[in-house]
């Protein structure tokens, strides 16, 4: 069965999202002073897109 477009978006969303999330909540737990906002904004976008690009590659199989 091949997943609609909406799905992939729904699921994408939700996958940024809590990749977000995540990266908030270990920033706070390892860095008290968000000095590195900056840096942590990058690596949620890097991992985001990694994610969101190997559930793209399963549903195309």
């Amino acid at each position: 069965m091949k997943p609609t477009k909406k799905t992939v978006i729904i699921k994408t969303i939700l996958a940024f999202l809590m990749i977000t999330v995540l990266t908030t909540a270990l920033n706070y737990a390892f860095n008290e002073d968000l000095q590195s906002s900056a840096v942590q904004a990058l690596g949620a976008g890097v991992v985001g897109g990694i994610v969101i690009w190997i559930n793209l590659k399963k549903q195309a199989v």
